[in-house]
């Protein structure tokens, strides 16, 4: 027996008005997870008059559909069969002629249009958007380095990532001291051009929120490297002080002081991304590109494991449609809906 169309129509509807829900749900969701990672940027937006927050926004829903495409059908199919099965339809319709191997081809069909979009949002469209909203966070953060010295009095840098615990580490080397606790940095200027910072104070601070170490510095020339993200201080006529008990820095006990002209390397500050774009943020045939080039083989396996990585979780809810169907389960009031895919 051929299935009616009316049937058919109402699977699809109904899987995909929950597949909707389930993938908006899920998108907002990471979408304000995103946003809470990069709230500097939103305030920076909304102090911004001609930048939208809303196209601002927009850019990482495609990166956050391509993973909630796939979790928000599987817990769409899931719902739609228990719903199925506890009232009683997927019986009704077996006592009508319709098999379960028929009831099930409108279901692998809707999986496949949806495994296209998924694979879309993760190997095209989400790259691709994700990779323009690393470029307005950048510069936006280039653009406000100088506007939050001026307004807040300080920059502050967390200590969580190499090249800031790189500088902070030098900044120690150069005093003579031990610093692997610093947990920030804050870098504060009196006066500030684009190529000259006046007055520049660096403080470290250690696990008490307290300085371990004050460096001052009358002027720095200021160069940015907008290739590799970095902000370089070139410091002149600094004064180092520095002390272990971090906690009576400011009560005149013993400290280590030096001094100097200048220094000998720059102090590098990570801003941004930089030019260069991330592996993770090609779109599918820039990266087969990467994959297929010779000249940097780790380059290229990493965009082979991408490719695989993202393909998989592009085809994945066509795979969980095959997962789920054949999978016997007592829902509702004891009624199994099991697919046998040998009934005809």
């Amino acid at each position: 027996m051929k299935t009616p169309k009316i049937i058919i129509r109402h699977v699809i509807k109904e899987l995909f008005l929950y597949s909707l829900f389930a993938v908006f749900l899920i998108t907002f969701l990471l979408v304000m997870a995103n946003l809470l990672r990069h709230e500097d940027s939103v305030f920076w937006i909304l102090r911004k008059s001609n930048q939208s927050l809303l196209g601002f926004i927009l850019l990482l829903v495609p990166y956050a559909l391509s993973m909630a495409i796939p979790f928000g059908f599987a817990v769409a199919l899931s719902y739609s069969l228990g719903k199925w099965s506890s009232s009683r339809e997927i019986l009704a319709l077996n006592s009508l002629g319709v098999g379960n191997v028929r009831l099930s081809l409108p279901i692998i069909t809707f999986s496949l249009f949806i495994s296209v979009l998924s694979l879309f949002s993760a190997l095209q469209w989400g790259p691709i958007n994700r990779a323009y909203f690393d470029s307005l966070r950048d510069d936006l953060a280039w653009e406000n380095v100088s506007i939050i010295l001026e307004r807040d009095g300080e920059l502050t840098f967390n200590l969580n990532g190499a090249d800031n615990e790189s500088t902070a580490l030098s900044i120690f080397n150069i005093a003579g001291v031990d610093g692997f606790d610093a947990k920030k940095i804050t870098l504060s200027v009196a006066k500030t051009n684009h190529y000259l910072w006046k007055n520049l104070r660096i403080s470290l601070y250690g696990e008490s929120d307290q300085p371990k170490l004050v460096l001052n510095a009358l002027e720095a020339r200021i160069h940015r490297d907008l290739e590799r993200g970095l902000l370089r201080l070139y410091p002149q006529n600094v004064d180092i002080e520095s002390i272990d008990d971090e906690e009576n820095f400011y009560f005149g006990v013993d400290s280590t002081f030096v001094s100097f002209r200048k220094l000998s390397e720059p102090l590098e500050f990570k801003i941004g991304e930089g030019k260069r774009k991330n592996i993770k943020r090609l779109g599918f045939f820039e990266l087969l590109d990467v994959a297929n080039e010779t000249a940097d083989p780790i380059r290229s396996k990493q965009a082979r494991d991408i490719l695989g990585k993202n393909t998989a979780l592009g085809f994945s809810p066509l795979f969980i449609s095959f997962l789920i169907l054949p999978f016997p389960s007592n829902l509702g009031e004891g009624t199994p809906f099991t697919v046998w895919f040998l009934e005809f």
